[in-house]
């Protein structure tokens, strides 16, 4: 009879025969344990996608600030070379004696 009543409360309102019972009590408990069980990875899915959601927002500006130091790190490297590359042309023109006159006037 609370077989019965626990089917009923769940709409399922076929007759249910003595002989089919067990295998319907089994087959409910399953289905309860399934409905119960999604409902914890559900809520569990809902908190991880919050934390996600923080995470991110921390991020966020983190990432700004990541991108615009990359260029100026490219930038200052850019300029670093162009810088060496002249230091050594001078080097190069002092020390051939074409600048030597500049260096004793």
């Amino acid at each position: 009879m609370l077989l019965k009543k626990r089917l009923d409360s769940l709409h399922y309102c076929q007759p249910l025969t003595v002989e089919s019972a067990a295998l319907v009590e089994r087959l409910l408990n399953d289905l309860i344990k399934t409905t119960e069980g999604y409902q914890n990875i559900k809520k569990s899915n809902e908190e991880n996608l919050s934390k996600l959601q923080k995470s991110d927002n921390f991020l966020h500006p983190l990432k700004a600030d990541n991108h615009k130091l990359i260029k100026e790190n490219n930038d200052l490297h850019v300029a670093m070379m162009k810088l060496k590359e002249e230091t050594e042309f001078k080097g190069k023109y002092i020390f051939s004696g074409r600048g030597g006159d500049q260096l004793n006037p």
